[in-house]
């Protein structure tokens, strides 16, 4: 894998970042995505959604930077609201799926 086999969109809608993912989130491409969020988790961000229904496949470097993105300095919530059935069963296996959704279940692909 490489780091091209990752696309990291976003979409600012006011006070709500919006992340979209889409590929796999391992060791070689996770760089693009922590970039992105780091640049994201900090006022005047109320919010940042992470769509990750695109997203074929997530290793523990990933789940990493979503982790750490969870827990910002600026305290701004970071939230899935979508997720591949992949991402969404290694969210729950590691525990940080209420992390990252505020306690909700995370969302199946529109």
């Amino acid at each position: 894998m490489n780091g091209e086999s990752v696309r990291v969109l976003t979409a600012l809608r006011g006070p709500v970042a919006r992340v979209g993912v889409a590929g796999e989130i391992d060791d070689a491409t996770v760089d693009r995505l922590i970039d992105t969020l780091d640049g994201l988790c900090q006022a005047p961000q109320e919010r940042v959604e992470l769509d990750l229904s695109a997203v074929g496949y997530l290793g523990s470097a990933g789940v990493r930077a979503l982790a750490q993105a969870a827990d910002n300095p600026a305290g701004v919530p970071v939230r899935v609201v979508g997720a591949s059935e992949i991402v969404r069963r290694v969210l729950a296996l590691t525990g940080i799926d209420r992390l990252l959704t505020g306690g909700q279940p995370v969302s199946r692909p529109r």
